[in-house]
């Protein structure tokens, strides 16, 4: 067993063209935290609770387009974390076309 505590998120490059990208971050399918409002080159501290998890957790970045809930959001991918290493400032990617950003995250096990 573990927790996961996300740090930051940056944004490298958005996914839209103008204006900023709202970012959803889910947790194993559930939403955890957004949407948060970024910009290109911005870095954006996440205070949210350590979240508990046993074996994997899946981390996915989602790009909100519209209204909440609508099937025109854009997935930026998902990344498995596993609860059998501590880490500390760990950093996953995530890359669609045009679109890079990065998540800073801590394992601690319990």
């Amino acid at each position: 067993m573990a927790r996961i505590r996300l740090i930051n998120i940056h944004c490298v490059k958005r996914n839209d063209l103008t204006g900023e990208d709202e970012i959803n971050i889910n947790l194993d399918g559930r939403k955890f935290v957004g949407p948060i409002n970024i910009q290109k080159g911005q870095k954006v501290l996440l205070n949210t609770n350590d979240h508990e998890f046993t074996g994997t957790v899946d981390v996915q970045l989602v790009e909100v387009d519209g209204q909440v809930g609508g099937n025109n959001d854009d997935p930026l991918g998902t990344r498995h974390i596993k609860d059998d290493l501590e880490v500390s400032g760990g950093l996953v990617s995530y890359e669609a076309p045009g679109t890079y950003y990065t998540l800073e995250y801590s394992v601690f096990l319990t």
